[in-house]
């Protein structure tokens, strides 16, 4: 190569460098593009080139050019990286897996050799293989104990296994390390209100809230229980996306058929809170008109609700193991009309898919309460209660409107259950049980000064609580006594099945719910087991779900508007026996009339909203 030619390209490749450090990737492309012209046989240009078409969503042209660059250069060490973590992005873990056990094999300098084992830890844990990932992730360490990364992945394992003491103890660590580091900042965060560590909660709640997103880096569903701002919602759910869910689109045409193909996505077809809200609703849908797929990325083993959906539903796919390429194809070899995605910004869902269109209708709806921020999701399932009329500029989707409300249930859990006598008596001491099953994470202090406050002012009453983690329960303990109430006058609920669960509620005599982030299935759980539950209305989507269902069943007494009505109607009821009781036969008797919680008439408004988006869309 002559002098001239090679200053050439030298001055092209600094201006393409150029470009990516000022992330103007599409004038990079271009650059780079036209450096390959210039010289085909350069790995490094074939890398940079795939690099930025990876941040442009583009994987499929990048894996190409991944591809060509270990081909001209076999020892491009920083190649194999890249192409791992761009297979890790596309949900090709076992590919991933194959490529940074190669760069390995090729007895990389330590720096390098740091950054492959934490990249493979991190596919071994999207592959949620625990033990590789923490093997991977320790040996990383070996060579660098303070390596900031690995530190953060490893508290994200440990949290995956609700080990929140060590979880914590890794963020902090990084903390210690450097300041300013988000991602652990946002966790930390998180987790102190996963285990009721409430010492930060008034300087959380005063942090300036771009603050929260740039440099805490808090995530859409962190959001709910920390604040109740639908603005604040959007803005998060929007960030999140444009981080993380940059991909090439394409449109689908509709294509009419005799019954409209739906298509429901989720990992959670197992015993979980979505199976058993959504479940009922697949055996009923009408089969003249609609045609109903599955698509499970659940790696867990089969049981009852499983099985129950694999039953009722007419096509039933275990996607799990496919990557995104592979699964959209799938979907869209099913000519699917509308998908149904019931987990949004939730763990382990597949946005991804859903970002290269897997149908041409998708559908946000019952995992994820809140918008998605997300151009690719077309509609959102809501009553007026949940998503009022002039409220439709918070969400990125279209609002589909369900008459009564948008939570769904499954009708024949209406039952007059036998004494489930272990809550018999652990309650039966106290003359007056509240209750509240939500995930401890609900609970702020603003709640819990309330509750203790009824506790002191209604005569031997106690206060049972689900106990999502033993750290969670010491807390709240502590947190009692801080107020002057015995642990004594706290009940903890442990783990059971449905069938206990469900029984248990009628050795409880008021529910109380949470203020930022509402029951959602706890609240149809505990009315359809006929225990009145009194909720906060707030300004957000899960804010509201408890009074979209007290409201669709005409208990608006039990909706308060501020935190002052709040205590005090719930004092009211728990020192007016007449009182509650009118409440109690009120919700028994719409427990055995038919137009309430009725599973055929809600799935029959929910096809009416399904129809309606794929009429809609037929018309473009």
């Amino acid at each position: 190569m002559d002098s001239q030619r090679k200053e050439k390209l030298l001055i092209q490749e600094k201006n393409a460098r150029e470009f990516i450090n000022s992330r103007k990737f599409k004038d990079a492309e271009k650059a780079f593009r036209s450096l390959i012209l210039l010289n085909n046989n350069n790995s490094d240009y074939h890398n940079d080139l795939a690099n930025v078409l990876k941040e442009q969503g583009n994987f499929s042209e990048a894996i190409i050019f991944y591809k060509k660059a270990i081909e001209i250069n076999p020892n491009n060490l920083a190649v194999y990286i890249n192409y791992g973590e761009a297979l890790k992005s596309i949900h090709e873990l076992d590919k991933g897996v194959q490529i940074i056990k190669r760069a390995i094999s090729l007895n990389p300098p330590k720096n390098i050799k740091l950054v492959a084992l934490n990249n493979l830890g991190n596919i071994y844990r999207q592959k949620r293989d625990s033990f590789n990932a923490f093997e991977n992730y320790k040996n990383a360490l070996k060579i660098d104990s303070n390596y900031l990364l690995t530190l953060y992945n490893l508290g994200l394992l440990y949290e995956d296994i609700c080990d929140y003491t060590s979880a914590l103890k890794f963020h902090r660590k990084i903390i210690n390390l450097k300041k300013n580091f988000s991602y652990s900042l946002g966790r930390i965060i998180v987790l102190e209100r996963y285990i009721c560590d409430w010492n930060n909660f008034y300087k959380i709640i005063n942090i300036n809230k771009q603050n929260l997103i740039n440099l805490y880096s808090i995530g859409p569903r962190d959001s709910f229980f920390l604040f109740d701002d639908p603005k604040f919602d959007l803005q998060i759910a929007r960030y999140f996306c444009l981080n993380n869910f940059k991909r090439e689109t394409k449109k689908l045409k509709l294509n009419r058929k005799s019954k409209i193909r739906v298509g429901y996505f989720s990992a959670d077809f197992k015993y979980h809170p979505v199976a058993i809200l959504i479940s009922k609703v697949l055996e009923l849908h009408n089969r003249d008109k609609f045609e109903i797929f599955a698509y499970s990325f659940s790696t867990s083993d089969d049981d009852f609700y499983t099985n129950k959906i694999k039953r009722v539903v007419d096509n039933f796919r275990d996607v799990n193991e496919l990557s995104d390429e592979e699964l959209v194809n799938e979907v869209r070899k099913d000519d699917i009309d509308l998908a149904i995605d019931l987990m949004g910004h939730t763990e382990f869902s597949r946005t991804s898919i859903f970002s290269l269109r897997v149908a041409p209708i998708q559908i946000n709806y019952l995992g994820f309460s809140g918008s998605m921020g997300a151009e690719f999701i077309d509609f959102i399932i809501a009553d007026k209660e949940l998503i009022q009329e002039d409220e439709k500029d918070l969400y990125t989707e279209k609002i589909l409107y369900i008459e009564k409300s948008a939570l769904c249930f499954d009708d024949t859990l209406k039952k007059n259950y036998q004494e489930f006598t272990v809550c018999k008596k652990e309650v039966s001491p106290h003359k007056f049980t509240f209750v509240c099953f939500n995930n401890n994470y609900k609970i702020s202090p603003e709640e819990f000064d309330i509750w203790m406050n009824l506790l002191k002012k209604v005569e031997d009453s106690c206060l049972w609580l689900k106990a999502s983690n033993e750290l969670a329960k010491n807390n709240l303990i502590k947190e009692a006594w801080k107020r002057g109430i015995s642990n004594k006058r706290l009940i903890f609920a442990e783990y059971t099945n449905l069938e206990n669960h469900l029984k248990r509620h009628s050795h409880a005599d008021l529910f109380l719910d949470t203020f930022n982030y509402n029951s959602g299935s706890t609240a149809v759980l505990s009315l359809l087991s006929g225990l009145p539950l009194l909720t906060l209305k707030g300004k957000s989507y899960h804010s509201r779900m408890a009074s979209s269902l007290l409201k669709s069943i005409n208990l608006n007494e039990l909706i308060a508007t501020n935190k002052n009505e709040y205590e005090e109607k719930a004092y009211q009821l728990a020192t007016n026996p007449e009182k509650l009781m009118k409440i109690k036969l009120k919700l028994k008797s719409y427990l055995r009339d038919s137009d309430f919680f009725s599973s055929a008439s809600f799935t029959k408004e929910l096809e009416s909203a399904y129809k309606k988006a794929y009429d809609l869309n037929a018309m473009k």
